[in-house]
């Protein structure tokens, strides 16, 4: 057994092997980093790729605000909770308390989670802002103007001078 200074051998295996695994952790992210960046996220690639890779670009390439939908689920948790949490304060506690807990904590973190939605909201106005902007400035192809049709030369009419004589 070792002591604080002088750990036991066992100790400094686990070590190295935590160490050791972790680069090998670091090594496997760099090499998979690269391959993303390769054959996932160009946006050209995007239309042979299969449908569950397409999830992966889209949310390698930021397609869709996941935090979006994060606080969705957290606001429906922690107002289900408050309210929960107001029934048990008035079994344990006050009643007075719990039913201002079941009044009150819902108005407040409805309040917390607007302005969070808001910030998301703006965020995702302005990216659709740039992306119409940037059709907008896309120097479209002009038609090609359509050829107007020729008239047919009119027959040469034979002069006197070139008449048959008789």
């Amino acid at each position: 057994m070792g002591s604080i200074l002088a750990p036991s051998r066992g100790a400094l295996d686990s070590v190295a092997t935590v160490a050791g695994l972790g680069a090998l952790a670091v090594l496997l992210a760099v090499v998979a980093t690269i391959l993303t960046l390769i054959f996932i996220t160009p946006e050209k690639k995007y239309a042979t790729l299969p449908k569950g890779l397409r999830v992966l670009a889209d949310i390698f390439n930021f397609k869709g605000l996941l935090i979006e939908a994060i606080l969705k689920t957290l606001y429906i948790f922690s107002t289900l909770l408050a309210i929960f949490m107001g029934f048990v304060s008035m079994i344990t506690a006050s009643f007075f308390s719990g039913l201002l807990m079941i009044v009150l904590a819902p108005i407040g973190i409805r309040f917390v989670f607007e302005l969070l939605m808001m910030a998301i909201l703006a965020v995702k106005n302005i990216i659709s802002i740039n992306n119409k902007l940037k059709n907008q400035n896309e120097i479209p192809v002009a038609p090609k103007a359509p050829v107007a049709p020729v008239a047919p030369k009119a027959p040469e009419v034979a002069t006197t001078e070139e008449a048959p004589k008789e």
